[in-house]
């Protein structure tokens, strides 16, 4: 999916970063970026899915912690210019859990999807 060269600096800059000290990050977001700026958001909570995925670790994005945020904003201090768009948990998926196991029903692709010659 990544070229060798791409990866192999990719690699560098992880290199590069000091761990994150939390199992659950929260995403947050300026709120005067239109709502064209939240579509950019998705993709870029996409991309650290699919690069977590890379290195054999597992994501959860979570639309819920939005709802929560005049909660949590003032526990880790987010400021009023920002709020929280959503949070991902990030570790090692637990195959014999439960909840795990949930596998939700999808639409198939002709459903939602039109191919244009």
């Amino acid at each position: 999916l990544i070229r060798q060269d791409w990866l192999e600096e990719l690699t560098k800059l992880q290199d590069d970063l000091p761990p994150f000290p939390h199992d659950l990050a929260l995403e947050t977001i300026e709120k005067d970026l239109g709502w064209m700026s939240w579509l950019d958001y998705g993709m870029f909570i996409q991309n650290i899915c699919v690069a977590a995925r890379a290195y054999g670790i597992h994501t959860c994005p979570q639309a819920a912690w939005s709802s929560v945020h005049n909660d949590i904003a003032p526990i880790i201090n987010i400021t009023d210019n920002h709020l929280i768009h959503c949070g991902m948990s990030l570790g090692i998926e637990d195959t014999n859990a439960k909840v795990n196991n949930l596998r939700t029903e999808r639409a198939n692709l002709n459903e939602f999807v039109n191919f244009h010659d």
